[in-house]
């Protein structure tokens, strides 16, 4: 029981794969109006130039077929216009209320619902950079690793940027040591998903729930 937060990515698969139409062939020059008849052609007396459109091809996409073998989906029921998601957590925080609160409001627009929320890479930019905005303001000791001491911290900052938030099982709401860790786990994290290629793919979505 508790605040947990989850960042997902969702990737769509097609059951099938549409190939580039080939190139279009040279223009033929045709008679426009040959079907209205001789007279009528004589009297317009032009050509139009007719260019047949090229067509792509459609074939079956075996990673659909493999992800509904894993699923062990393959003979479920299904309409003709079909794909699968597959989703995947790359993001994960327990009680980092702070960063709830932000994707609440600055993803959410308020609403604080456990839905799933779809997240631009810029919102997950910004995110990161008002996490980095207030560590540089920090100093830990951390001579004792099992109860580190934040010795500095913006706190001007962290009112402006990233205010800590109480609600139901939230977690603790002082600004201490274990705030500082929860913002170096988000730049640590979010780093990882931005600099990605194979997530590039992806759609990224927040969804919380206590």
């Amino acid at each position: 029981m508790g605040l947990d937060m989850y960042l997902k990515a969702r990737k769509h698969i097609s059951e099938s794969i549409w190939s580039e139409p080939a190139a279009a062939p040279e223009p033929a020059d045709v008679a426009m109006v040959d079907q209205l008849g001789a007279s009528l052609r004589d009297a317009v007396g032009m050509t139009a130039t007719i260019i047949p459109m090229p067509r792509g091809t459609q074939t079956p996409n075996p990673m659909f077929t493999q992800t509904l073998e894993a699923a062990g989906l393959t003979d479920a029921p299904r309409a003709p216009i079909y794909g699968v998601h597959v989703e995947i957590i790359v993001g994960y925080w327990r009680k980092a209320n702070a960063v709830h609160a932000w994707f609440v409001n600055n993803v959410q627009g308020g609403n604080d619902d456990c839905k799933d929320y779809y997240v631009e890479d810029e919102q997950l930019t910004a995110l990161r950079d008002a996490c980095n905005r207030i560590l540089a303001t920090v100093k830990v000791n951390e001579e004792d690793k099992a109860n580190p001491i934040l010795e500095e911290i913006a706190a001007d900052l962290v009112e402006e940027l990233l205010p800590p938030q109480g609600g139901f099982f939230f977690g603790s709401t002082d600004v201490d040591a274990w705030y500082v860790e929860d913002l170096r786990e988000t730049v640590k994290q979010i780093d990882a998903i931005l600099a990605s290629p194979v997530l590039q793919s992806c759609d990224l979505y927040y969804q919380s729930s206590w």
